[in-house]
């Protein structure tokens, strides 16, 4: 059985409902109706979901907001709920409410401490301030490239960082432990902003998931320092992807673009995804995304704004996690492909592969095409992409990455 702890737990289910998802609402209420019955305030959002039904967002909110018991169980879950889905303004009034008629309930205080990263929410902050080695500078209009490079040499850093400066002149940072000073000097050299990796921070999270705390730290300070956000943001992998073009460089239409992976495999079917989908949401969820296309976790594009609502709804879902799940790799692909299928952050559009990113972990090297200028094509269509992910699963493509950027 999904193991639901209260306040993150229970604001999973209202997230749902709060997004119109009636059924998977639904299983999860019942679900921790059947571990706790004794909690009320559950039964209170219960029974207001068929009522709900075919409303949409902000008229479920409305009444949610009008309707409520004002009480500090109810409003805390409320709360976690709206701040989750993008509505911090809503959220801070329903938390200051509670804390108000109860300013010691355990509760609001766990509350505080979970959204005690994002100084919108929190009117006093309970986690300790990021440590940046370095902070880039944040002009109108601004972009960033981040990644995390935790562990790695030098020669693995190199496609990514000199493939990236040949395409790119803009802000760059990567997560990593400044104890090697070869890397630190060849990132000082071509301008990447290193951004410190502690492992004592959240020691019990896999990196492939703490990532994103650490990126939601680092994008709150800059933001907060330089008083305006970033135009545009790519997360991305970093040690196999390789840039052939300007990654901000698009036609695309939409606030946060979710790349989908080669065509022929679901969620569902797919063992891997498929596992990581029932460890983190339970088998309602996974039934619902059973038939969905895989978006990888490794490539995300969007405005400032949309990545900082992602990495929200990101930090939310981990709290929903049992702690046993927590240190597994894998399981931020399941929040990602959670939150894109979900709309669980407003504004995202699926992109088909090999039109933005090419990832080939799953591409037969026949349907590849190598240029004379070493750029790799989809031999279909001849389009070069932008982002090449994935090259390290064809030996002949790492030989021809290798050979670009040697030195």
């Amino acid at each position: 059985m999904l193991s639901v702890s209260l306040d993150e737990g229970i604001a999973l289910p209202l997230q749902f409902h709060l997004c119109g998802h009636a059924d998977l609402a639904k299983f999860y209420y019942d679900l921790i109706l059947k571990q706790r019955p004794e909690l009320e305030f559950v039964h209170i959002f219960s029974h207001q979901l068929p009522r709900h039904t075919g409303w949409d967002e902000a008229a479920i909110i409305a009444d949610f907001t009008t309707h409520l018991p004002q009480h500090p169980d109810v409003l805390v879950v409320f709360a976690l709920a709206l701040a989750a889905i993008g509505y911090p303004d809503q959220a801070r009034t329903a938390l200051a409410q509670a804390q108000r008629q109860s300013p010691e309930h355990p509760r609001v205080l766990r509350a505080y401490q979970l959204l005690a990263w994002n100084p919108a929410l929190a009117p006093f902050p309970l986690a300790p301030a990021p440590t940046l080695t370095a902070s880039p500078p944040v002009a109108a209009g601004a972009h960033l490239v981040l990644g995390t490079a935790v562990g790695y040499p030098v020669a693995a850093l190199r496609p990514y960082v000199l493939s990236l400066r040949a395409v790119y002149d803009g802000e760059a940072a990567l997560l990593v432990q400044d104890s090697d000073p070869a890397v630190l000097d060849f990132l000082a050299a071509h301008r990447i902003t290193p951004l410190r990796y502690d492992p004592a921070r959240w020691p019990d999270i896999h990196i492939q998931t703490s990532r994103y705390l650490f990126y939601a730290e680092a994008l709150e300070a800059w933001s907060t320092r330089r008083g305006q956000e970033f135009a545009a943001i790519f997360l991305c992998d970093v040690r196999d992807l390789v840039f052939q073009a300007d990654p901000f460089r698009h036609d695309l239409a939409g606030e946060v673009f979710w790349f989908l992976e080669e065509d022929g495999s679901t969620l569902g079917t797919c063992p891997n995804n498929g596992t990581w989908i029932r460890n983190c949401f339970g088998r309602a969820v996974h039934a619902a995304l059973h038939a969905c296309p895989i978006s990888c976790s490794g490539t995300t594009l969007g405005t400032g704004p949309a990545i900082r609502r992602y990495l929200r709804q990101m930090i939310t879902l981990l709290n929903t996690l049992p702690l046993l799940t927590l240190h597994i790799a894998g399981h931020d692909q399941a929040l990602h492909n959670g939150i894109a299928h979900l709309g669980l952050v407003s504004g995202g559009c699926f992109v088909p592969n090999h039109r933005h990113v090419a990832t080939i972990h799953h591409t037969r090297l026949d349907d590849l095409q190598i240029g004379s200028d070493g750029r790799v094509a989809h031999a279909a269509s001849g389009h070069i992409c932008p982002i090449l992910h994935q090259y390290d699963r064809h030996p002949a493509l790492v030989r021809q990455v290798r050979g670009l950027y040697a030195s």
